[in-house]
């Protein structure tokens, strides 16, 4: 039969281990937050990115469409002196 103290240090042991497997899944669990939070972070500086890249559209859109009509109304103009001419 064991003796006492073999028994205890079998129990020393077995929180001991148990201490460390509460450890390991803190620091599981903190990985895991923080990985969270990195992917919570590049989701956001992605969105500010496809904000900003939508913004340089809309405006790009804008200014073609403007481009498109002064070119529009200087053809009409060339046209209309075209036809003064004939």
């Amino acid at each position: 039969m064991e003796s006492s103290a073999s028994i205890k240090r079998q129990i020393e042991v077995i929180y001991e281990l148990r201490e460390v497997n509460d450890n390991n899944e803190l620091e599981e669990e903190e990985t895991y937050k923080e990985k969270i939070r990195l992917i919570n972070q590049q989701i956001k500086r992605l969105l500010k990115q496809k904000e900003q890249l939508t913004n340089e559209f809309k405006h790009s859109q804008y200014v073609g469409y403007r481009c498109e009509l002064n070119i529009r109304d200087n053809l009409n103009s060339l046209y209309r002196q075209l036809e003064n001419i004939e």
